[in-house]
């Protein structure tokens, strides 16, 4: 008897409590992030003895994969050959029910459990995502546009699949300079020692004199608000996207 939990985004304290209850009754659940909503892999793998639950506050809803209208929140399943009765998931049912809900759980239902817990999914059946192979360094990608003054910038953050990409408008009258700013606005940046670390790399490579991010970051944040004598400029552009697809986006 395998469990198999599907964590929203971002995940939940009830993602959080489901696997601690399977994991103080010796089970070892796992995660799969990526496909709790595709419910074309979810039917192609899934053709082993199984049920899908849904869980909210007051009730707890089971279904098989075809019958699947929403994200589950989690699956338990067997091994491809083996039977289960319908006694034994009406049992099934009643453990994860009070299991979740706190309820006492019936010598009958415990014997039960006991009996099937040991029908483990072999591992072949188990094909998961395959790990990405994540970047073991910082990588950065630029293209201009001439015909529209725009220059395009993409990085990717070092163990990370995840793209931040950025746009400089009039690009001949602002240069490289809000290239700087645009990512030390996020978070994703500002709040990470490493991640300054390589715009001081860039920096080194772009610009001259001393990298005041802090005070650059200041400058750009009152530029966006209307004054008497200059209008504002627009807010920076950092989308997490890879170059290509805020190209496509932009119709660009």
């Amino acid at each position: 008897m395998l469990v198999t939990v599907f964590p929203s985004h971002p995940s939940t304290e009830l993602d959080g409590k489901i696997v601690q209850l399977f994991e103080k009754e010796q089970f070892v659940p796992t995660v799969d992030a990526i496909h709790g909503n595709d419910f074309h892999w979810l039917e192609y793998h899934y053709k082993c003895p199984h049920r899908f639950y849904i869980v909210t506050p007051d009730e707890m809803k089971s279904c098989i994969v075809e019958e699947l209208q929403i994200t589950p929140h989690f699956v338990i399943h067997f091994n491809q050959t083996q039977t289960i009765t319908d006694f034994e998931w009406e049992q099934i049912n009643v453990y994860i029910h009070n299991l979740i809900y706190g309820y006492p759980i019936s010598d009958r239902t415990q014997r039960c459990i006991k009996r099937i817990r040991d029908f483990i999914v072999q591992p072949q059946l188990l094909k998961g995502p395959e790990t990405p192979e994540l970047p073991q360094f910082y990588e950065f990608n630029s293209q201009t546009f001439e015909d529209r003054d725009v220059a395009v910038f993409e990085i990717t953050k070092a163990n990370s699949t995840t793209p931040y990409t950025t746009l400089i408008r009039e690009f001949s009258v602002k240069g490289y300079k809000p290239l700087f700013t645009n990512y030390f606005a996020c978070n994703a940046f500002k709040n990470d020692f490493v991640a300054i670390q390589f715009l001081m790399k860039l920096w080194e490579e772009f610009m001259q004199g001393p990298m005041d991010l802090d005070e650059m970051l200041k400058q750009a944040t009152e530029a966006c608000y209307p004054g008497e004598n200059y209008v504002p400029i627009v807010e920076p552009e950092v989308y997490m996207k890879s170059m290509d697809e805020v190209l496509e986006m932009l119709g660009m």
